[in-house]
């Protein structure tokens, strides 16, 4: 049982393991991965494990396959409570765990479960009304305490990530980075070559700095209350703003775009994220002070505090004239190289008209097939939202 905040990691660190343990045709472990709420009862537990078994003999039931089965209770406090108090699902558990079976709920007759091993994780800072977990099913757990990353292991972790994506390893040859960058297979090329990665370098680390920086102030600034129970900033989305970012862009990108796509990802994450103008203007002006503090390009803090940031999309229109978003075929649309295929082509649009036509063209074509849909674009906003 691993038992730490929102956010911490739990959950990856579990299925990290799993996917080690039962990854492959020869992995003898089976998994299964329920993730808890209120909608989570004793009987829908047992249906899921029921999936995985198979008689064996008797009373006795097997994971199939002649296999062990490892299952995942995620967030097992945040279960179904009935109207005695009583969680179900984790009365099933410590049930199973006490006598090695539990009664089945269709025909109320006694199963023996066998190869079945629990590995669970515990929010106790939840907002939700729920009782505490029962002593007479902790006490079967090894129980492991998992602290929120420090600030310095989240700026470890996030450098690695875009060093590892914008890069060429160490031991590349000198002629793929020159091609990454623009540049010919030439020794004089060597030294800019060099410079424009350290350049881009310097400003992946400043990037990532003010986005762990801005995390940890967010967390403090703004706590979750009745009117903001949404307000929990975590892990996830930091994770969410530099994934964007590596599925948007390829290495040997210009810097200006890269600023731009992340301080647009980082508005879209926390900014969206604010009830009303107040608490986004205090988003704003810790987003600014934490630039200002890292950065100390002129020209780059401008690019990235500027105060209307482009309108970025992926729509574009085929030559057949289908309206699609992403992720493009180069056989279907030719102005569209391999190397930006690879991405999910989201950049700055060059114009709001053109977007919004777009869109309303691609509504055209979806009523021609589809039932008819009718949706006013009259907003900047609601086009937004829809670029997402």
């Amino acid at each position: 049982m691993l038992v730490g905040e929102n956010g911490c990691g739990k959950t990856a660190i579990i299925n990290e393991r799993i996917r080690t343990v039962c990854s492959g045709e020869v992995a003898e472990v089976l998994s299964l991965t329920l993730y808890a709420n209120r909608f989570t009862n004793a009987r829908l537990l047992f249906d899921r494990i029921d999936e995985r078994l198979e008689w064996k003999h008797g009373k006795t039931f097997v994971p199939k396959g002649n296999k062990r089965l490892l299952c995942l209770v995620d967030d097992v406090n945040l279960s179904q409570t009935d109207a005695f108090g009583h969680q179900t699902a984790c009365e099933l558990i410590r049930e199973h765990l006490d006598d090695g079976g539990f009664y089945s709920p269709t025909n109320h007759m006694w199963r023996y479960v066998k190869s079945v091993t629990y590995v669970t994780s515990v929010n106790p800072q939840t907002t939700a009304n729920v009782p505490p977990i029962s002593q007479r099913l902790l006490r079967h757990f090894a129980v492991f305490g998992c602290p929120y990353p420090s600030g310095d292991e989240l700026k470890t972790i996030y450098s690695t990530l875009l060093n590892t994506h914008f890069f060429t390893p160490e031991s590349a040859t000198s002629s793929s980075s020159a091609q990454q960058f623009g540049l010919h297979d030439d020794r004089s090329h060597g030294g800019n070559v060099r410079f424009l990665e350290e350049s881009l370098r310097t400003v992946m680390t400043s990037m990532v700095k003010v986005t762990v920086e801005l995390s940890e102030r967010m967390r403090s600034m703004f706590l979750p209350t009745a009117q903001r129970c949404h307000y929990f900033f975590t892990t996830r989305d930091l994770s969410t703003i530099f994934r964007n970012i590596c599925l948007s862009l390829r290495p040997g990108c210009n810097k200006r775009n890269l600023l731009l796509l992340w301080q647009h990802e980082a508005f879209w994450v926390y900014g969206k994220r604010m009830v009303n103008e107040v608490d986004f203007r205090r988003f704003r002006q810790a987003f600014v002070t934490a630039v200002r503090k890292q950065f100390i390009d002129d020209d780059q803090i401008q690019t990235i505090i500027r105060p209307r940031s482009p309108l970025f999309t992926n729509l574009m229109e085929q030559d057949s004239g289908i309206v699609t978003a992403g992720m493009i075929n180069t056989r279907v649309n030719q102005n569209i190289s391999d190397e930006d295929a690879k991405t999910d082509l989201y950049r700055p649009a060059k114009s709001f008209t053109a977007v919004k036509d777009l869109l309303e063209k691609g509504v055209e074509e979806y009523n021609k097939i589809h039932p008819r849909i009718k949706m006013a674009l009259y907003k900047v906003r609601k086009i937004n939202h829809l670029e997402w």
